[in-house]
This record gives C-alpha cells, sequence and structure tokens, in this order.
C-alpha cells in the first residue's frame, strides 16, 4: 500500500488537530457556562444541543486527519521493518503522537515498540486480522485516559501488526461527557468516577430514546441528555476502514 510522504502534510496534520482541540476547549466552556445561566431553559437546551452537535463534528474532521496520519505512518514504518531496523527503532522512539505505537505478532505480543510505551492492558485480539484498518475507542482506568487504538497489518508479512494508542483524553475526558458504545459501555468514564460502567443499564429510558435517534435531548427524572452519534468512517483513499459509531452523550443534572 502506497501513502504520501510529503512532511508538509505532517505540519497541516498537527495544526488541523491543534486547532479542532482549540475549538473544542471554547464549545466545552460554552456548555459549561450554561448550566449556571438558565434563564430561559428552552433557549438553554437549544445552545447545549449546538454545542454537542460542533464537538461531534468536530470529533469527525479530527478523525479524519488522525487516519490520514496514521496511513503515511504506517508507510514509513512498513519500509523501515522491510528494509532497515535500526532506523525503524530510531523512528519508532521520536514519535511524539502516540502514547504507544509497536508492531506486534498474531498474539499481540510487541516485536517492536517505541522505548517508552505505556504499559496498555486493553485486549485487541478482535482487532488482529485480515486488511485495511481497524480502530476503535477505549479507556483505560489505570492511567483515567480515552484512548483511540489504530491497528493495521504490514503488508506482504504475514500475522504482523502496528499499533498505535492516540490519547484523545483531551477532546472527552470533560467530567459531564460520556462516550458510550452502541453496546451502551461508557468507553470515557470509568466505573469507580461515576459509580456504573453500563450507560444503557443504568438509565434505560434515556437509553432507548438516544438510540432511536440520531441527535437530539432527552429529559429524565433528574438528568438532561443532550447527545449525538459520532459517525464512523468507512474507507479512505480507498482504504477500508473498520471503525464503530459510537454516541456522545452530555448530560446536565436538575
Amino acid at each position: 500500500m502506497k501513502y504520501s510522504k510529503n512532511n508538509r502534510k505532517y505540519f497541516f496534520i498537527y495544526l488541523s488537530i491543534i486547532l479542532l482541540f482549540t475549538t473544542f476547549y471554547l464549545v466545552l466552556f460554552i456548555a459549561n457556562r450554561l448550566q449556571y445561566t438558565s434563564h430561559n431553559l428552552e433557549v438553554e437546551h437549544e445552545k447545549i444541543m449546538n454545542a454537542v452537535d460542533t464537538i461531534a463534528d468536530i470529533d469527525f474532521i479530527a478523525n479524519k486527519y488522525q487516519l490520514l496520519y496514521f496511513m503515511d505512518y504506517v508507510a514509513l514504518l512498513e519500509s523501515f521493518y522491510k528494509n532497515n531496523k535500526k532506523s525503524l527503532r530510531y523512528f519508532l522512539n521520536k514519535n511524539t503522537m502516540y502514547a504507544s505505537i509497536s508492531i506486534v505478532d498474531k498474539n499481540a505480543k510487541p516485536i517492536f515498540a517505541k522505548a517508552n510505551n505505556l504499559d496498555f492492558t486493553f485486549d485487541i485480539s478482535s482487532m488482529l486480522y485480515g486488511d485495511g484498518i481497524k480502530t476503535t475507542i477505549m479507556f483505560d482506568n489505570d492511567y483515567n485516559k480515552v484512548y483511540r487504538i489504530f491497528v493495521h497489518p504490514i503488508d506482504n508479512i504475514k500475522d504482523t501488526y502496528i499499533v498505535a494508542y492516540l490519547d484523545i483524553d483531551e477532546l472527552y475526558g470533560a467530567d459531564d461527557f460520556y462516550i458510550v458504545s452502541r453496546e451502551g459501555r461508557l468507553l470515557s468514564k470509568s466505573k469507580e468516577k461515576v459509580g456504573f460502567d453500563n450507560f444503557a443499564l443504568h438509565y434505560p429510558n434515556a437509553w432507548e430514546h438516544i438510540t432511536d435517534n440520531h441527535s437530539g435531548q432527552y429529559i429524565g427524572d433528574n438528568h438532561i441528555f443532550t447527545y449525538h452519534t459520532l459517525n464512523h468512517i468507512n474507507s479512505i483513499n480507498g482504504v477500508d476502514i473498520e471503525q464503530n459509531a459510537y454516541y456522545l452523550i452530555f448530560a446536565m443534572q436538575f
């Protein structure tokens, strides 16, 4: 698989992600302020919904640039892995984008890894198969961080994969935001922090409403849930992407 290796592209990817995070913090500030300015409840609800919709749009754009960066990085690692192992080690150790990046075998055992890799315990065995890019979101209780995980097989090398963990906690680490899987599992908050690990079981009425709609609001007994589906990406530049859709939920207690 051939990808562009233009260094200028990396610069614009970094710049775009920085701009996206800056926009997110502005939106988050507005959302937090809205909790204390309830002059008009209907107007407040509409503003919060617009803020959540904006964050969902930011996620889609950031997700796209993160995938493009990973695709370029895969091409470079593949070349080094096949032709220059010494440069491969140097290149892995110099990476500052990912909290962890390594080349693993079919059992997820590292063959090469960045020297200061974090010690993750995620089970990624279900992602180690086939072609194309596979990506998911997971929450790490030990580090209290949200990560987007990327997996890609090395071309023409059987049972060998590149695995990268991108820290996206700055985008989804706020106390009032949940990321929830299609199965209702929390992916952005630990059970110890909120007292539960399955949104669907804890808020069954809200969950039924959320899964019936793409975006909107649900008013429960003591919470207002504003939600938006985080759209998955199926392909980029002809490369297949296996990526689940998730729900972004903003919970405001009253």
